[in-house]
């Protein structure tokens, strides 16, 4: 069961999950809407989306070898907006939630002068279902959202039990956000806020530990001249399934330029504990890697880099350090990316994820 955004009037694809089979799959799909194609080999669904935005058809693929099917996927495509912006509209992190400093700390920047409502989600118990199988989840996420002096605006435990729960109901079903299960424990905001800086905070209920995904989705319906920008998380990595996945979604098309940081053994200069010592980054979309950066003074331009974190106020890296940064123009693409972090032999400890876009 999967989920295909496609934006409408906009060349999108999808790709089905890896898999383990020793055989080599042919691929077919029933259901595809007319302007939608798939690929026998790969599987892939390729198509510029004709449908009115909101419009989801329901398909089924199936992979079989040697005349015996091997399995099928239920796949809904999604029809969006294009949008004309090119800010990010959803951040995500799948991270390890731990305790004190090592719990998932995603923080985020609301630009423009107008304020915008965001749908904030602690996803555990739902990934450790049987509909998404992720190992080792946190049991009971707790949410909490602070401003820039660290005051704390919202909280919530258990989505079910917030006064908006229709409301948080319902801009997941507009956002394409896949559905929390009824009644389980992972928490959910939808908030209004003002331009400033803020920081979500993702623990779990009397010091638990686990994976969790936290998700910030931009829910303004209405246009302003606000955007979602600068956006950063700081969490454990560890190692295998415990790397740190931040991902990010655009809106419109165009071309990006972005600086990506992973920042590990710098952090100390900030009184944090059990830094990563080494930490590496990529850049992936659709499974093919599109940058890599391993220390951020070799493999670069580090004029540009340095430069560009200036001009977007982030704080200064030291040349000997180990951290890991890229300033990358990414191509043309309306949909999803995904940044890799993990540690240099798979050494683990704490980073801070960072995504600037770059005017």
């Amino acid at each position: 069961y999967a989920w295909a955004p496609f934006t409408a009037g906009v060349s999108g694809s999808w790709t089905p999950p890896a898999h383990s089979s020793p055989y080599a799959p042919a691929f077919s799909a029933t259901g595809l809407p007319a302007w939608a194609t798939i690929d026998g080999a790969t599987g892939a669904i390729h198509g510029v989306a004709t449908d009115p935005a909101g419009t989801i058809t329901q398909a089924v693929v199936t992979a079989a070898a040697g005349g015996q099917t091997l399995g099928t996927m239920t796949v809904n495509l999604v029809v969006a907006t294009a949008r004309t912006d090119l800010a990010p509209v959803n951040m995500s992190t799948r991270g390890r939630v731990g305790i004190g400093d090592q719990v998932l700390i995603p923080g985020f920047v609301v630009g423009g002068t107008a304020p915008r409502t965001f749908l904030i989600r602690a996803v555990g118990p739902t990934l450790g279902g049987p509909r998404f199988n992720v190992p080792g989840t946190v049991a009971d996420p707790v949410l909490s959202l602070y401003d820039r002096n660290q005051v704390q605006l919202f909280s919530n435990d258990n989505w079910g039990e917030s006064a908006n729960v229709d409301a948080i109901r319902a801009a997941a079903a507009r956002l394409y956000a896949f559905r929390l299960d009824d009644g389980s424990r992972d928490a959910a905001l939808l908030v209004t806020l003002q331009p400033g800086l803020y920081t979500a905070k993702a623990a779990g209920a009397a010091d638990t530990t686990g994976i969790a995904l936290v998700e910030v989705y931009d829910a303004t319906e209405t246009a302003t001249d606000g955007t979602l920008e600068n956006i950063s998380t700081r969490a454990i990595v560890g190692a295998g399934d415990e790397v740190l996945i931040p991902g990010l979604v655009f809106g419109g098309g165009g071309t990006r330029r972005l600086l990506v940081r992973a920042v590990g053994p710098s952090l100390a200069r900030f009184g944090v504990s059990g830094v990563l010592p080494d930490p590496q980054i990529a850049i992936v979309r659709n499974g093919v890697t599109l940058a890599t950066n391993d220390d951020w003074c070799a493999g670069n331009d580090v004029d540009e880099v340095r430069a560009v974190a200036a001009s977007v106020f982030a704080f200064g890296l030291p040349t000997d350090s180990r951290d890991a940064a890229l300033v990358a123009t990414l191509p043309e693409f309306s949909g999803g990316y995904t940044i890799v972090v993990r540690g240099r032999g798979d050494t683990t400890g704490v980073a801070l994820v960072e995504v600037y876009v770059v005017p």
